[in-house]
């Protein structure tokens, strides 16, 4: 079974999202005033050293982690035609936020990985005892292999959030393990997905960030989908 295609998908978006637009505007404002914010703090912290800049990355991470699984329960409210609060957005500090820390983190870890051979390089220079070139070289070699393993991690690690608000009763590693497991042959259809919403995220920028009151809740409800597609793949 290979579920319905991603057009299907993006059919189904349009459809939950008409006259839902209003109703989600509200929390993308918010949610991009709280990345905005957050942001902003993070940048003036992280300047002192090596070491407050990964756990100031880190701390965002993890925060912008529990924003957007609030994004998205808000989301999955709306396209359902449930009532939704403000303490929707806020659902993870009263739920088991440890879940969403430990999830963020594994997250944050492995986007990290590819810009450890450049802070490396930056940080050793002469002292390495290998001309500037072949350092440079050896940086961004190292760079292209963890960036993939970044990426195949980021994949296979895509559904956690919706795990977390549809298994509640799972823990953070069980959350993860499932979420690998799910993603085992759903791998290019993610892929593919993924280069659909980059697209999108692209006019966003254009638009100076305008275009995301609209951009956002399609991405998102369209993650949704693809997500509630799998698990009734699992189901069959």
């Amino acid at each position: 079974m290979n579920g319905r295609s991603i057009s299907v998908l993006k059919g189904i978006t349009r459809e939950q999202l008409l006259g839902n637009y209003s109703k989600l505007s509200s929390y993308v404002v918010l949610y991009m005033l709280v990345r905005f914010t957050l942001m902003t703090l993070i940048q003036q912290i992280k300047m002192y050293s090596l070491v407050i800049e990964l756990l100031s990355g880190l701390l965002f991470s993890v925060l912008m982690g529990i924003f957007t699984v609030g994004f998205i329960r808000v989301c999955i409210l709306v396209i359902h035609d449930k009532q939704v609060t403000v303490k929707d957005f806020f659902y993870v500090i009263n739920h088991d936020p440890d879940k969403v820390v430990i999830i963020a983190a594994i997250d944050w870890f492995f986007s990290e990985l590819p810009y450890i051979p450049l802070i490396m390089s930056d940080r050793l220079g002469d002292s390495a005892g290998v001309t500037p070139g072949k350092l440079a070289l050896i940086s961004y070699l190292l760079f292209a292999v963890f960036f993939i393993i970044y990426f195949i991690a980021y994949i296979m690690l895509s559904q956690c959030y919706y795990l977390y608000l549809d298994m509640p009763e799972s823990g953070a590693l069980e959350i993860v393990n499932t979420s690998i497991a799910v993603m085992q042959k759903n791998k290019l259809r993610y892929l593919y997905l993924t280069f659909n919403i980059l697209g999108m995220l692209v006019l966003g920028v254009l638009t100076m960030g305008i275009g995301m009151i609209w951009i956002m809740p399609y991405t998102h409800v369209l993650m949704i989908n693809f997500y509630e597609d799998l698990r009734l793949l699992e189901k069959r």
